[in-house]
């Protein structure tokens, strides 16, 4: 059999709806000014925790989302994960999801570094492997920065051509991208891209590497990926202690092939001491 036949013909499994991602986690008040999770802050912020266990020193594992379907891009790749895989945490950034979407907000990347570092002081995070989807790399590269003492991170093809997802995925999908107004937020997020070129050189990953050489990196990509393979091969080339996965289809691996990239997970993870779970669901 081909390998492209065997990776786009269609996986029996029971599709997680945006309804139901939503209904498994919580709003939570958030003060953009502070960047602190307080009572009483003016917006609201989308988490979603797995076998989170308070008071018990882990190493999680935080999951930051891709553009444009937010968080609802790991609803297929959870369930696969287990519920033994925690603690873990499902970050929502502001203008996605069931998070508030302002229309008057200064979305960035920045901003978005801000909420994760906020989370993970909410939580009491002090180790943790990061799984980035898409623009939130740039999050993360911008978190390893400040890590490393600020020195100095549709017409849309996002499937592959022989992955067609049904009508069901993409309803949900879409459900997903214009929840609370979010479509407002896909012509202000667009600007990662220009954004990305005025700070190339402090989101740079080899330097970021270099600067941090405790820090594991793993960079994965898809074969027919339109976005992000060049990424891919540079992070090959410039990156020689990075570890490069390689997964078929295109660039919503999350929906395309989320049982490999669970399983990626996985394995990553358990390297890195995320363990099995104190809590159940």
């Amino acid at each position: 059999m081909d390998h492209n036949d065997a990776a786009a013909r269609p996986r029996e499994r029971v599709l997680v709806t945006a309804e139901q991602w939503y209904a498994g986690g919580e709003r939570i008040p958030y003060d953009p000014d502070s960047a602190r999770v307080l009572p009483g802050g003016p917006i609201r912020v989308f988490q979603r925790l797995v076998g989170a266990d308070p008071g018990v020193d882990a190493t999680w594992l935080t999951m930051l989302p891709g553009f444009p379907d937010g968080s609802y891009g790991w609803a297929q790749v959870d369930g696969m994960l287990g519920d033994d895989l925690g603690p873990r945490l499902y970050v929502e950034p502001v203008g996605q999801g069931d998070s508030d979407a302002p229309r008057k907000y200064r979305y960035s990347t920045m901003e978005r570094a801000d909420l994760v570092e906020a989370l993970w002081r909410h939580h009491g995070v002090r180790r943790t492997v990061v799984v980035t989807f898409d623009y939130t790399s740039l999050a993360l590269l911008e978190l390893l920065r400040r890590k490393a003492f600020n020195a100095a991170m549709l017409g849309a093809r996002l499937y592959s051509r022989n992955y067609t997802p049904s009508e069901e995925e993409l309803a949900e999908l879409r459900s997903a991208i214009i929840r609370r107004d979010g479509a407002l937020f896909l012509h202000e997020a667009a600007g990662f891209v220009k954004e990305h070129r005025r700070h190339a050189q402090r989101w740079d990953l080899a330097a970021a590497a270099r600067d941090l050489p405790d820090v594991a990196i793993y960079v994965g990509g898809s074969d027919e990926d339109p976005y992000e393979h060049r990424q891919v091969d540079a992070a090959r080339a410039r990156v020689p202690g990075a570890d490069v996965l390689t997964f078929p289809g295109g660039h919503l691996t999350t929906s395309e092939h989320p049982d490999l990239l669970a399983a990626a997970i996985r394995d990553i993870a358990s390297r890195h001491g995320v363990g099995p779970s104190k809590e159940r669901r």
